[in-house]
């Protein structure tokens, strides 16, 4: 009977190492697991924020105003987007006006 239970210890022994362990397989899929519910309830405590659109800055608060400053004018800035457009100031602007956020074009 010792040497039956010395070879069912053996195979239990040389059994149980592979149960629990890890394979790389394993460990990768799960921190990829892991991953995806740590973002997807990352996402929903922190929406992501409306973009585009609403980064453009009231024409109040750019200091905008539909008459040039000097030489400072709308259709000589580098954010300007013709006809009546800017990548900075909100909404329609005129190509003469002027803003505290100009930048001169070069060339």
């Amino acid at each position: 009977m010792s040497t039956c239970n010395q070879e069912d210890r053996r195979s239990e022994a040389a059994e149980e190492p592979h149960s629990r362990a890890f394979s790389r397989r394993v460990i990768v899929g799960r921190g990829a697991a892991m991953l995806a519910g740590g973002s997807a309830l990352i996402s929903t405590i922190f929406p992501p924020r409306a973009a585009a659109a609403s980064s453009k800055v009231p024409k109040a608060q750019a200091g905008y105003r539909d008459a040039p400053k000097g030489a400072i004018r709308c259709d000589r800035c580098t954010q300007y987007q013709p006809p009546t457009g800017c990548n900075i100031v909100e909404g329609p602007i005129s190509p003469s006006g002027s803003c505290n956020f100009f930048a001169a074009r070069t060339g």
